[in-house]
């Protein structure tokens, strides 16, 4: 590491609001987010401040100093106990719209950076757990967190490991191609051809990340189709409309927005936003024309996205989709792994996380047998 500190300095966490932060705070931030270890969107300054400001999370930022240089941060908010954990828990913040969260890690500090968020959790005393959902527990982050709470004596709680719909590198720039088997294929290239019919023209991918218009177009078309009806479109509260708007125009101006429409003879039928940082890529929200539901419109623009992603030297690309969305899982070629992981704190009430651990795959045992028990009345019967 270059030597930018006093000999001797210990790394220091510190908690900040978000919404007060001077210039000077904000412009460390995305220094820390621009070297870091893993690159993710979600945590960077123009995608926090655009949801804590226009959408009113309320949450604060976890802050690791090495002197005055950032070297770790996390967006934390505390929890109250619920079915999903009956005890108090500090959470890393992922929600509807943040899929992802991995701390922003120092490349140049990674053991100071690591050991001092285990360091932070261990003097946490607001709850028995800092909550890591949607964390991908292979790669560096990862790997540092996990060597610094061995470090410590840290046993870290697997509460959930699931897999979402992914793309990953390969040697091979045409393997494994998008999942879709022959027929599936053969039938989305039957609709692009009547949709081509349809509207007198090609299909065509076209880049409109710059253009404020796409945005607003973006916002139009998914307000227009089943998302809107369900009250799940960015457009359906002017809460998360203000955070799209703004977000666009920060991580744009940042360089790691990208907007993509697909269109047909000048007429846009789909669009995509993306977020970008480094060699990730996540897919973060779809539209499409429901005029032209019958051709399947979203799914040809996913399917071209795909299908380019081996081209732009990115070692992922993340479908940010629910685990059990049948049709991404058949249009996505690989799977990305993630969990739910508990760090126990230095609370009193961190002793009590494992019994409520165990307390609650008793229970989930009990209702699964239950259940089968429903569906087969037989079953367990002499």
């Amino acid at each position: 590491m270059t030597q930018r500190v006093p000999d001797g300095t210990l790394p220091e966490a510190v908690r900040l609001d978000p919404r007060t932060l001077s210039a000077g705070d904000v412009a460390a931030w995305g220094d820390l987010a621009d070297r870091a270890l893993e690159p993710n969107p979600f945590l960077h300054p123009e995608f926090v401040l655009a949801s804590v400001i226009e959408r009113g999370i309320a949450a604060e930022l976890l802050v690791i100093l090495y002197g005055t240089l950032w070297i770790a941060a996390l967006l934390v908010r505390t929890r109250r106990p619920s079915l999903r954990l009956p005890l108090p828990y500090v959470e890393a913040l992922t929600d509807a719209y943040s899929f992802c969260s991995t701390p922003l890690i120092d490349r140049d500090a990674v053991a100071p950076a690591a050991n001092g968020l285990i360091d932070a959790v261990i003097a946490e005393r607001r709850g028995a757990a800092l909550s890591l959902g949607m964390y991908p527990p292979e790669g560096p982050v990862a790997d540092a967190l996990a060597a610094a709470a061995a470090g410590r004596g840290m046993r870290p709680i697997v509460y959930s490991d699931y897999e979402r719909a992914a793309w990953q590198s390969s040697p091979d720039p045409h393997f494994p191609g998008p999942r879709f088997n022959h027929s599936d294929r053969r039938e989305l290239a039957r609709r692009a051809r009547h949709l081509a019919a349809e509207l007198g023209g090609e299909l065509e991918v076209v880049d409109r990340t710059n253009d404020p218009d796409a945005w607003e177009a973006f916002l139009a078309m998914e307000d227009s189709g089943w998302k809107a009806e369900r009250g799940t479109a960015l457009g359906s509260t002017p809460a998360d409309a203000a955070f799209f708007r703004r977000m666009c125009a920060g991580m744009s101006a940042a360089g790691r927005l990208e907007v993509v429409a697909l269109e047909v003879a000048g007429r846009t039928v789909a669009m995509e936003c993306h977020l970008v940082d480094g060699s990730l890529f996540y897919s973060f929200k779809i539209a499409h024309d429901p005029a032209f539901r019958k051709f399947s419109p979203g799914t040809q623009l996913k399917y071209r996205v795909i299908d380019q992603l081996a081209e732009r030297g990115l070692s992922l690309a993340d479908s940010c989709a629910v685990p059990d969305n049948a049709h991404m899982n058949r249009l996505w070629p690989d799977r990305r792994r993630m969990q739910t992981l508990l760090l126990p704190t230095g609370a009193p009430s961190a002793k009590l996380l494992r019994p409520a651990m165990r307390a609650r795959e008793t229970a989930r045992r009990i209702r699964d047998d239950i259940a089968r028990r429903r569906t087969h009345p037989a079953h367990g019967l002499p």
